[in-house]
């Protein structure tokens, strides 16, 4: 089972109540939302943070682990010393994070938009790329295909730091550094496309609004 938390930034938060949910998480990660510079930002990365205890409650995991036990690989991926594994990715005013029990797990979420696809055409393999140019809508293709893979990197533990046109994402799952990853895309909002890579085979997805 794969639990997905996600939450919508409907309105800026006043600098008081940012204040306050910021001084529930550990100095270094207080300081490291608040260097960013637009004040958005800083809030998805505040919800991103406050979405990871609301996957391990789901979990029945909020009385074992804190935002303090959190640590981080080579890659920068946060991590716990458990057998949980969970990701975040936020787009426009929507934040998501996903958590799985004995696995690897990645999501992307993207707000669709108008992009020069062209530009990006590096990005896609040889199939993808044949996909998104017989498509009906190349623009909302070419998304759909990037979260999927996007997802498998973030599975990796890797991140955007590897090639994404070393990655086929045309089918329902990937083999990437000799281990499978199965692709399921997620309804969250309109507007937005979000997709799931994780290693486990059959894995049940369950969804939760948060506030």
């Amino acid at each position: 089972m794969s639990i997905i938390c996600y939450a919508e930034i409907k309105e800026q938060t006043d600098r008081e109540t940012l204040s306050a949910s910021l001084s529930q998480l550990p100095e270094r990660m207080q300081a490291r939302i608040s260097a960013y510079k637009d004040a958005h930002i800083r809030q998805l990365r505040l919800q991103g943070q406050l979405l990871i205890m609301e996957v391990l409650k789901e979990f029945g995991l909020e009385d074992k682990y804190s935002w303090g036990d959190l640590k981080y690989t080579a890659y920068n991926r946060p991590y716990f010393d458990s057998n949980i594994d969970f990701n975040i990715s936020h787009s426009g005013n929507i934040v998501v994070c996903v958590g799985t029990i004995d696995g690897k797990i990645g999501v992307d979420i993207e707000q669709l938009k108008n992009i020069d696809i062209a530009q990006l055409k590096n990005e896609f393999c040889e199939a993808e790329w044949i996909n998104i140019s017989n498509h009906a809508s190349p623009n909302a293709e070419a998304y759909r295909l990037w979260t999927r893979k996007e997802a498998v990197l973030k599975a990796t533990g890797k991140g955007m730091l590897e090639q994404t046109s070393l990655i086929d994402a045309t089918k329902g799952e990937v083999v990437y550094e000799n281990e499978t990853y199965y692709l399921q895309e997620v309804f969250i909002k309109e507007g937005y496309v979000a997709s799931l890579a994780t290693n486990r085979a059959d894995d049940q997805i369950k969804v939760m609004a948060m506030g």
